[in-house]
Order: structure tokens, then sequence, then C-alpha cells
């Protein structure tokens, strides 16, 4: 629509007037397109799509068809791609068959074989050595797994550009024959390959067998190298796609047609257990090893497969976690060779949970049981799997998986993996490792939260962690922003803001929560906490005085909140590095008490002489029989207590007396 020439593939749509051709509406068509389609494929991940749509301010749940509108276009276009693909022979539904009268096991799993391949070699018998045989592969630790032809209906699938592919056909692969001398030949040539394997080539054979790194992000690269435009992104992405998909689709059909060798098979079955020079594995280079062990540079990540299917059952608690902790050892062991492919699975965005599960326990009682959980970075465990590759990736201690660490602490939207990353690089690489990243990713997701799909308990206290992780660099860049969160609709103040406020320490943490408390907009049942914080820098800074002052001598501030600003007052000083108050600041303190006298009626002014006997004999090192004080200072909070609840039960009644609770009378120190 938005282009003079340019036809649909899967649908025809009306061209728009050339005012129209411009990048804003081509945007939010491909956008809207793209949505449809990705709900298609992944719809497990559909709050991801939303959130990315709500992201770019546009409406996920706009479904306009209006083809007069870009909205409706990418809607329109989208949707055909979606009917057109859904059942195009790849069986993405899990529901196609190529003889519908005969029912399988696996009906309903998506991209699942319909076709009933079996190979005509079994993965441990060779017993025809010119057809394929899949392979047993295995980590070295006692991991073992058989392969499996991927997706062998891809030869079935519908191609874009042309129409049939018998039209392709490949040379037979007569050098697979072993009755030919070319099949020792060629087994030969891929031993010396082998040995005789470069750094460069090493590096081209990683490099291509990560498909989204090499093919996935090779348009991206010519697009940015030449400059080109939207639309000519659009003409060049599509074209490469296309290419990619419609060769695929042939060399599927040929490949399981011929169903030919793989060198493995062929070189063990020629030289057996005889030696052989070739690439003996990571970190060991070339050597002779018996043919029978000769495997390929590029290996399956079976380590981490294992991982990502694993679960911790209530009643082999024991036997499962030993075996946990052996497949992270494997990897450690691995050393570099394990970094990309740890890297590969923690750009996937998925996570498996390794909290234990009952016995016959569901989802629902499963999260109920950690409704109530708290934010913490300490575990005897690794709770999860992406939590496991971290602590993988610093044990390995090396220069890449320390750039594994800082890209997943740059990429990653949850809290608690930005928590647990950045304390794993203090531990490893000291206390101001990676900060600037750390706090940077902090701040974003507190004033741009990210819904994470699936999130577990960890994600619901993302906002826990993410202060934490300010907390951990003492940062106070971000007190004014979460001093506009501080207080929320219901006048009930951010339990986790104040904790952030009340670690940090510094004026400007302390002037939010003094202006907090004098807002008039904090519920009365935290006002005792706004207290406790303030009344921890009397004596240290002039707004605390003043407050702790207020709050003694105020009326409007019930028996609750004096009590818990007497409480901070008399035992802490804001620094947890020391226990207690230093004598300076108790003498400041003394002098403020001192400053403040009561009637002789009120109960609080007798509570006052015996706090500051006490704060007296604390600086002398006079000796005091302290047990004697808490319980005169207990029996004094007592009656203040009574008096309290008589005094508000009469004035419900509408009969307070007067003076009942007589208020302190400040009169200048002299």
């Amino acid at each position: 629509p938005y282009h003079p020439t340019a036809v649909g593939i899967c649908s025809t749509l009306p061209r728009r007037p050339g005012a129209e051709h411009v990048d804003t509406n081509r945007n939010v068509a491909i956008l809207y397109a793209s949505l449809r389609m990705l709900d298609s494929l992944y719809p497990t991940y559909t709050e991801a799509w939303r959130q990315m749509m709500l992201g770019v301010g546009l409406d996920p749940d706009d479904t306009s068809t209006d083809l007069a509108t870009p909205v409706g276009i990418g809607n329109v276009a989208g949707a055909a791609v979606v009917t057109a693909r859904e059942r195009d022979g790849m069986n993405q539904l899990g529901d196609e068959a190529t003889d519908p009268t005969v029912s399988r096991a696996d009906t309903g799993r998506p991209y699942s074989d319909y076709t009933g391949y079996e190979p005509s070699n079994t993965p441990y018998e060779l017993a025809h050595p010119g057809l394929w045989q899949p392979s047993i592969t295995d980590n070295g630790y006692g991991i073992f797994r058989a392969q499996q032809f991927v997706t062998p209906q891809y030869a079935l699938v519908e191609p874009y550009s042309y129409s049939n592919p018998a039209q392709f056909n490949a040379i037979p692969p007569v050098a697979s024959n072993p009755a030919n001398p070319n099949y020792r030949r060629q087994a030969d040539a891929v031993l010396r390959a082998s040995a005789l394997m470069t750094d460069r080539q090493k590096m081209i054979a990683e490099l291509f067998d990560d498909k989204i790194s090499s093919l996935g992000f090779s348009a991206l690269f010519v697009t940015v190298s030449q400059n080109m435009s939207l639309e000519e992104f659009v003409h060049y992405d599509f074209l490469t796609n296309l290419a990619a998909f419609d060769t695929g689709i042939a060399i599927w059909k040929e490949k399981r047609r011929h169903n030919a060798v793989r060198p493995f098979s062929a070189i063990r079955y020629l030289y057996q257990d005889q030696l052989v020079t070739a690439w003996g594995g990571p970190g060991k280079g070339t050597v002779d090893l018996p043919a029978n062990q000769w495997r390929s540079y590029l290996p399956v990540a079976d380590i981490l497969d294992e991982m990502f299917d694993f679960r911790i059952g209530s009643k082999s608690r024991r036997v499962d976690t030993r075996r946990l902790n052996f497949l992270m050892e494997s990897l450690i062991r691995q050393g570099d060779a394990s970094v990309p492919a740890i890297r590969k699975f923690l750009e996937k965005m998925e996570d498996v949970d390794y909290a234990i599960r009952r016995e016959g326990e569901d989802e629902e009682e499963y999260a109920k049981r950690y409704r109530n959980f708290r934010a913490t970075l300490n575990f005897s465990q690794s709770p999860t799997m992406r939590i496991a590759m971290v602590d993988v990736l610093a044990e390995i201690g090396t220069s890449s998986a320390e750039a594994a660490l800082a890209e997943l602490l740059k990429t990653t939207a949850r809290g608690f993996e930005i928590a647990y990353t950045a304390r794993a690089l203090r531990s490893w690489l000291g206390v101001d490792a990676y900060s600037k990243d750390a706090i940077a990713a902090a701040h974003e997701l507190l004033i741009e939260p990210l819904e994470v799909p699936g999130g577990n308990h960890f994600d619901r206290v993302s906002r826990n962690y993410l202060f934490m992780v300010l907390d951990m660099y003492k940062d106070q860049t971000f007190v004014q922003s979460a001093q506009a969160m501080f207080i929320n609709d219901d006048g009930r103040i951010d339990r986790t803001i104040l904790n952030y406020f009340d670690n940090t320490g510094r004026d400007q943490a302390l002037d939010a929560v003094v202006q907090a408390f004098r807002s008039g907009r904090v519920h009365e049942s935290d006002m005792d906490n706004l207290a406790s914080v303030a009344a921890k820098y009397v004596g240290i800074n002039p707004q605390a005085d003043q407050l702790f002052r207020d709050i003694l001598t105020g009326s409007q501030y019930n028996l609750e909140i004096k009590r818990d600003a007497i409480e901070s007052f008399t035992n802490s000083d804001g620094d947890r590095s020391t226990p207690g108050v230093p004598k300076n600041v108790l003498q400041a303190r003394l002098n403020l008490l001192n400053s403040i006298q009561f009637d002789e009626s009120d109960l609080m002014g007798k509570g006052m002489e015996l706090l500051a006997m006490q704060m007296q004999a604390k600086i002398t090192g006079e000796r005091i029989d302290e047990r004697k004080m808490r319980d005169s200072a207990r029996r004094l909070f007592g009656e203040m207590e009574k008096r309290s609840k008589n005094a508000e039960t009469l004035n419900r009644l509408g009969n307070r007396p007067k003076n009942l609770n007589a208020q302190p009378t400040i009169v200048p120190a002299p």
C-alpha cells in the first residue's frame, strides 16, 4: 500500500495515495503486522509483544481492519500471513498429518514430525554404513543424548518463490557407498581438516553455527553499512529470508531423500579403535586418539539441555540437588568453552525455576506458598537456571565470562537478575565493579518497569531488588525520583523506598522523609516508621532535631509515633557500620532533651527525665541500674497508653475532659 509497484505475497491490498508513503505509516503498519504474526508464532510471550507496542505508543488491542489506516493495513497483512503459514506444512499448530486416519501420540506438539520418518540406523548400531546414523553425544561427565532429525517435514513446506521443490535435485552422494574408494578418501579429508584446523576456522564455524548472530544479523549489517532506507531494508530483509527459507526446503528434501552417512559414522566404521590424528576436544588441540572417539568441532550443548529440563522434587531433593551441582561443576570445568552456549541461553530470556516442588503440588498451591516471599540474594542453591548461569560464569572467572555477565546486566528486564549479577561482579572484581551499568539499569526499570511474561515470585518483588542495587552502591542520584513514588494514593508509604532512604542515610534522603512526615498525606499507621528513620539522625542533622522536638511536643502525634521516635533516638545514629551511638552524638541529643521542659503532670516529662539520666550515664561511664530504669520506663509508658486510650474513648463519646492529656511547654534552655 505504501509503495508504487510492490505487491504482497500473502495478501493483495489497495495502494494508498503517494502523500501517505512515509516511514511513520510504514512503521505503524509493520508493527501491527508483526504483532499479529508474533502472537501466532510465540503465544506464550503475548504480554511481551503488548509491552513492545505500548512502549512505542501504540494500542495492542486495536484490531481495526480499515485499509485506509496504517493500523488496519498492518492487522490485515499480518492476519493474511498467519492464515497462509499456520498450515504451510511445518506443523506449527501440531495437528497436521499425512494420513488423517492414523493417530499420533505427539498430536498437539507444535512442529513435531508427522511424516513418520525413521532413520536407517540406530544410535547404537551402524547396520548401513552408507546411510545417516543418529549421533550419541556426551559432555564427558556421564550425560548422553541421542540425536534426532530436526523437523523432517520441512521438505514438505510450501515455498514462496517456486511451486515444487522436486525441480531441484542434488547429485547423488555416490562416495557415501562404502564400496566406493572415495568413501575412505572423503573420511580422510575430514580427518586432515580436523587436525589442521586454525583458530580462524574455529571462529568461523562457531559464528555460522549460531544462526541468529550470523545469518540473522547479516541483513542488519548490510542495512546499516549501506545506509538503506526503511523501504530498502524491508525489501532486502524479506529477500534474504525468503532465499534462506526456500533454499532450506529444497535442501531438506534432498537431505531426507539421500539420507547420507555423516563423517563421524564413516570414520568410526573405517578405523574403529585405531589411532587417528585430529582435533581432540576443547583446549586439547590436535592429538592422536582412537577413531571411535572422534567428534566434530561443534558439539551439542547437552548440559544446558538437561538443566533446562531439570526439576527438584521434595522426595528426591538430595539426589536432585547433587545432580544440579554436578551439572554446574561440569560447565565450570569446561571453562571458556562453556561461555558461548551459556551466553546463547541467557539471550533467549527463558528460565527454569529450581525451587523444590512438593509432592502433588499444583501451580496455584506453589504460587500461594511463595505469596509472601521477601527479596533476598542469599540462597543455599541456585534458585533458577539463569541464576545458576551467573554463578557458573563467576566461577569460570575469565574475560569472556565477565563480558557475558556485563551483557546480562545491560539487557535483562528482571530486577532480581540485575541485583544478583551486580553482587556477583562486586564479589569477583571489587565493590565498584560495573556500578554505572548496574545503577543505570536499576534507574531505568524503576522509572519504566517491564512486565516479565510468566514471571515468578522473584519478579513480583522486582522493585525491592532494584532498590537493593541502589543500596549496594550507596546511590543517591535516585532520591528525587524515589520521593515522587514514596506516598501511595491511599496515604501508605512505600516501605521499599523508605528502606532505601534509611539505608542511604544522607541529607537528601532525610529531606524526603521529613517532607513526607510533614506533608499531611501519610496514613497515621505509617507515621511511626517515618519518625523512626528521621530520629536516627537527631544530634547530627538540624532537620532531624526539629522534627524530633515537634514529635515530642505535638498533640497531633500519637503515643506510638512518639515511642518509636524515642527508641530510634536512643539506639541508632544511622550508621550501620558501627553499633550504638557515639558520645558526641549522645551529648547533642542530651542537650536537645534538656531544652524541653514539661508540665509536672505530664508523664512524658518524667519519661524524658529517665532517658536523660540513662544517656548521661552512657556519656560519663557511670554505672546505673539498667533493669530498674527499664521497669520504670515501661510503667510510665503503660500509664501514658492507658490515659491515651481513655481520652480516645471519651472523645468518641463527646465528653472529653480538659487537660487530661496535658501537652509539654517549650521553655528556652538556660
